[in-house]
């Protein structure tokens, strides 16, 4: 497994791969959500490339920066053992040099949800991955379900700008309880992480009571407010049925939609979403 620190050297390394290349792109801190894409593209793609960057653009809060967990001995790790055949670990200088000219906006797709608490994020979310599916120039790249709202804007920013890779949206990985895996859910205690799987009994409670007819208004209240009630929950930030290209809020519960939620316990913010047809 080759370990490429810069721009050059990366596309050099790439044009001696053959056409077809999966790419999963990551932040470190890797866990069985990202093995299991790895896996996928290891198995579709004659060669993978994963990238390890945390990029500073998608956190408008340094605190949150500060915090992100590390861990690139042990990513490396699974990485090869996983089948990868290169990593692509740029430095911040090697991605922004001395700051950016350019900005990507999504519109109405990055000005709600996670985009109303996390100002700036999606526009980073955007810069970045554009710029690392330039340099790899992957034919399938590969990302988790759980960042749903991302997802979307992924898919618009390749679609949009043709970039000729392809989007594969994989399932979400869960922990024993439910709980969504996380590079977070580390900061976490073990007790906190266990409780943490009360958020996908909600999605999963609120998707019964979605077929058996109830209001979708009165579901996200009903719902918001159990998990409100939650001793280990500090907060819901959002609990909505959504359309699934657009993330309208829906009204009607006859149309195929998303179900999406944030919550923060023991001051970590986690996120979940459930399809439901």
């Amino acid at each position: 497994m080759e370990i490429v620190k810069g721009i050059n050297e990366m596309r050099k390394v790439r044009k001696g791969f053959p056409l077809e290349v999966g790419c999963v792109l990551t932040m470190g801190a890797i866990h069985t959500g990202h093995v299991s894409l790895i896996e996928r593209s290891v198995t579709e793609n004659p060669r993978t490339v994963c990238s390890i960057f945390v990029n500073p653009l998608q956190f408008p809060d340094g605190t949150d920066l500060r915090s992100y967990p590390s861990s690139i001995e042990a990513d490396l790790t699974l990485m090869e053992r996983a089948g990868v055949d290169a990593v692509f670990m740029p430095s911040q200088n090697e991605m922004y040099g001395a700051g950016l000219l350019t900005k990507i906006t999504f519109s109405e797709l990055s000005n709600v949800y996670e985009g109303i608490d996390r100002p700036g994020h999606f526009e980073g979310v955007g810069i970045v991955v554009s710029k690392l599916l330039n340099i790899i120039t992957p034919q399938k790249a590969y990302f988790g379900q759980k960042d749903y709202q991302q997802t979307r804007i992924i898919n618009a920013l390749v679609n949009d700008m043709n970039m000729g890779t392809e989007v594969i949206i994989c399932d979400t990985v869960r922990e024993p309880n439910g709980l969504a895996v996380s590079s977070r859910n580390t900061l976490l205690t073990k007790e906190s992480r266990e409780r943490a799987g009360c958020l996908y009994r909600a999605l999963e409670h609120a998707a019964v009571l979605r077929a058996s007819g109830e209001s979708l208004r009165i579901i996200e209240e009903q719902m918001s407010l159990v998990l409100n009630a939650d001793p280990d929950v500090d907060r819901v930030h959002y609990f909505d049925f959504v359309d699934r290209e657009n993330l309208r809020h829906l009204h009607s519960n006859k149309k195929p939609c998303v179900l999406i939620a944030a919550i923060t316990v023991q001051g970590i913010r986690l996120i979940d979403n459930l399809i439901i047809d």
